[in-house]
This record gives C-alpha cells, structure tokens and sequence, in this order.
C-alpha cells in the first residue's frame, strides 16, 4: 500500500482533490527499504512528475535546531529520449541503480519527467548538422521544469545550497547544459553525458564547473565535436573536464560512469557570490 510524504502539491484527478504532499512507492527492484518518492512540480499550470531518493540517514526533521538536522547534497537528473521520472531509478540489466551510490555518496537525487519524454526538440533530417554541432535545441518549459524541482526541493527538504548538481544523458545532457547556462549561480557544477550544447550557452556555462562525458564511438555526439566544445568552453573561461569512454552513445548506462559523475561532484562546492 502506498503512503503519503512531505514533498510538493498532488493532484488527483479522479477524487477531484488536492493533496499537498509526495507519494511513496514501494521499494525499486531489490533494494528493499530503499524507497523512492514520486512527486510534482506545477509549471505553467500543469503538473510534471519527478521521482526522489533519500539516503536512509535523511531525517524528515522540521527545525533546524533539531539535533538530527543536517543539509544533504542535491543532484537532480535529467533522462535520455523516450524515459520518464522512473529511468535511473530501474536500469534494465543493472542490479545496483543510482540507489546504490547515492545511498554510498549521501546525495539526495531527484529525477524530474521531461515534457513528452523529451528535453529538445527534434531538428529536421536537414538540420542534422546543428544536432551535432551545437547539441540540439533544448524546450522552453525544460529549463522552467528542473528549476522549479529544485525549488519544490529546496522549500521542503533540507538541501545544502552550496552542494546542488545538475547532470543529464543524451537529451537530458542537452537540458543540463541549457538549464546550467541560463542559472549558472544555482548549481556547484554539472555534468552532461553523451550530449552537446550550442555556442550561444558557452557565456553561461563558463560559470560553473562542467564535467562533459562522452563515448568515444558516439554517432549521435561524435568525440571529435565534443573536444573541440570543450575548447571554445575553455576559451570563453570555463572549467571544464572532458572524460572519454570506449564504445557508443549508450556506454554511460552503469554504474561506474555515474561513479565518475559524483567524483566530480564531491570535488565542488559552491563559491560564495555566484
């Protein structure tokens, strides 16, 4: 049976109610007593579902002067094409899931539905060469969708500020990068995986430390554009590491990529005044 949480505004349509809260499902595969939570942000009047995981030591405290009180690491995660909320959280063939390193890391990890199950917009077979070339071009209500679920977690959870991350794959790699330049001062670093982002980004992305990941095999995001993105990155003033892998485009689905990811994250803290 499932149970109410603390998180966000429900609404159910079939009991024409509202519920203010988050629905707790049953634990995911076999990780027993590893629940995730599925809740909602409203964004332009509609609800969008995202998914959360909590470390087991997370205390659901109201006061920070409580003795249990302690700000946790934030990393929201944006999905490839055709996925939803559910994606990181059920990798097919993967018994360990994100579950596993958060619970190691102590992160929390929200993972938000992107509109339509995707972040872009698909470009005529004719515009192909912009996909490459510049990493496709991100929804509008993309970038509105992952801020506002950093905002519904950050006014009902306790998040460290200084230590809030933002990473995608493939289309989600494409948000993570629109979302990271337009809001450079919310996050302590990103990562994009298997994706790529357009030239008129570099400004922004410049702002925060960037973790790009790619396949070296990768026919949808090829190396060699991926290097030279890291370049102008560079040029315009950002810190950024690329880190290569063997294989195609779908070579970050395990374990030890995302173990990449929050090595990277642990080594950042936001700076005051950004």
């Amino acid at each position: 049976m499932e149970r109410i949480g603390e998180c966000g505004a429900l609404v159910c349509s079939l009991l024409l109610v509202v519920l203010i809260g988050c629905v707790a499902t049953r634990p995911v595969g076999d990780l027993a007593g590893r629940d995730t939570y599925l809740c909602f942000a409203e964004v332009n009047g509609r609800l969008h579902p995202f998914r959360v995981y909590f470390p087991h030591d997370y205390e659901f405290v109201e006061d920070k002067q409580s003795p249990s009180f302690r700000p946790f690491p934030l990393l929201i995660l944006c999905h490839s094409v055709g996925l939803d909320e559910n994606a990181y959280f059920q990798w097919k063939g993967n018994e360990d899931r994100i579950q596993t390193i958060a619970e190691e890391r102590g992160y929390i990890v929200a993972c938000p539905a992107a509109p339509d199950r995707s972040w872009h917009n698909y470009p005529g077979e004719k515009d192909r060469e912009v996909l490459l070339r510049q990493g496709g071009i991100c929804k509008p209500e993309s970038v509105d969708i992952i801020m506002e679920v950093l905002r519904e977690m950050a006014k009902h959870y306790w998040i460290d500020d200084d230590r809030v991350y933002l990473a995608g794959a493939s289309s989600g790699a494409i948000a993570t990068y629109e979302t990271a330049s337009r809001n450079p001062e919310g996050f302590a670093a990103v990562a994009g995986v298997c994706g790529g982002f357009t030239d008129d980004l570099l400004q922004g992305l410049s702002k925060v430390p960037v973790l790009m990941f790619n396949a070296q095999k990768d026919t949808s995001f090829p190396i060699d554009i991926i290097r030279w993105q890291k370049e102008k990155l560079e040029v315009a003033g950002g810190t950024v590491v690329l880190h290569e892998v063997p294989g195609g485009h779908g070579s970050y689905r395990n374990l030890e990529s995302y173990e990449v990811l929050f090595d990277f994250f642990d080594q950042h803290k936001r700076k005051s005044g950004r």
